[in-house]
């Protein structure tokens, strides 16, 4: 069963053990929107992390949560091409083909308030 996984670093800065956040979680795709031009708080592009210059100018975070039954069902084809948010398709998902798990797409956007600048 896929799942959300998260590692804490313990009291010597080294990766522990992965623990479970949430079953059934098969893909997460996280986009932030940044105000780049004339700091308006306007939102100008989202974008990945690596292409985020200055964390500063991130006001939003976008993502999608694309979750899958924990078991197969029979006669049940999914077909469907789940778009989690790039405009070149690179991070969109087409389930393999005989499968038979349900799947659900989640999609948000949460703006950044109260941010602290500098950190």
């Amino acid at each position: 069963i896929p799942s959300l996984y998260r590692v804490d670093l313990n009291d010597n800065s080294q990766p522990d053990a992965p623990s479970e956040i949430a079953a059934g979680i098969e893909r997460l795709q996280i986009l932030y929107g940044i105000d780049n031009v004339g700091a308006d708080n306007a939102i100008d592009a989202y974008v990945k992390a690596d292409a985020v210059a200055d964390w500063d100018q991130v006001i939003a975070i976008r993502f999608w949560i694309l979750t899958r039954a924990e078991c197969p069902e029979t006669g049940y084809t999914n077909t469907t091409t789940y778009v989690m948010g790039s405009s070149d398709g690179s991070e969109d998902f087409t389930p393999p083909a005989n499968d038979h798990y349900r799947r659900q797409l989640y999609q948000t956007t949460v703006q950044l308030r109260n941010r602290v600048e500098g950190i």
